[in-house]
């Protein structure tokens, strides 16, 4: 936003009914100010909500609650392998791993994991 008024653009909040700069072209100081209040409160709402949640992961520990992944569900190399015979097809023709993730509809993460397993593998053998 600053940068806008900075260039001479005047920011029209329509709920607020507040411009940033006034008819002269200056910058409306109720909208600074008001602009300023509602980022501060911001801020707090954003650091209550870290709060909540840190604070509800801690009683879910004390209660012994298991947290994230389950133990035992990550893939082995040969698995995803076996897994995504397109996905090392692909790889094997060179293409890359924006194009792969594109064609096959899976995350990027997933084919470098794929990559990375078939490189794992070739070196074992």
């Amino acid at each position: 936003m600053e940068a806008i008024t900075e260039a001479g653009v005047s920011i029209y909040a329509h709920n607020l009914g507040l411009e940033t700069l006034l008819a002269n072209g200056k910058r409306n100081p109720v909208a600074s100010i008001v602009i300023a209040v509602m980022i501060e409160i911001d801020a707090m709402e954003t650091e209550r909500l870290s709060e909540r949640i840190l604070s509800g992961l801690a009683e879910a520990r004390r209660r012994g609650k298991q947290l994230g992944r389950p133990k035992g569900t990550v893939k082995t190399n040969e698995d995803l392998v076996a897994n995504y015979p397109l996905v090392v097809k692909d790889l094997k023709k060179k293409l890359s791993i924006r194009q792969i993730a594109a064609i096959r509809q899976i995350s990027t993460d997933t084919v470098q994991r794929v990559k990375k397993a078939m490189k794992a593998k070739e070196a074992s053998v």
